[in-house]
């Protein structure tokens, strides 16, 4: 289940888009590329000026760091919002804002 998880994880920090393609998920072991790399910010758009990519780097580990502690806590958002260290208004409306609830 962890793996899946990671795999999930990866998948929309590597996406660039609305949509988890195939090619996000690496699910065949055996078909590394050459040039790939562990480090997450080798995959990071890097177009536009630093807000533009400031933003879209915040709000993925956002979306990443919310889906994670609703994951540990069975998806109690009081749990999630004490563990966050967010009001529990503040994470309804990042839940909105990522899409996420």
């Amino acid at each position: 289940m962890r793996e899946l998880q990671n795999c999930i994880e990866r998948a929309v920090i590597l996406c660039d888009g609305e949509q988890i393609l195939t090619h996000h998920l690496n699910l065949t072991a055996h078909a590394i590329p050459a040039e790939r790399s562990d480090r997450p910010w080798d995959h990071v758009d890097l177009t536009g000026t630093l807000a533009d990519v400031v933003g879209r780097v915040q709000t993925e580990v956002e979306r990443l760091k919310i889906t994670r502690v609703l994951g540990d806590v069975g998806g109690d958002r009081g749990q999630a919002a004490d563990q966050l260290k967010v009001g529990y208004g503040a994470l309804l409306a990042k839940l909105k804002e990522h899409g996420l609830g």
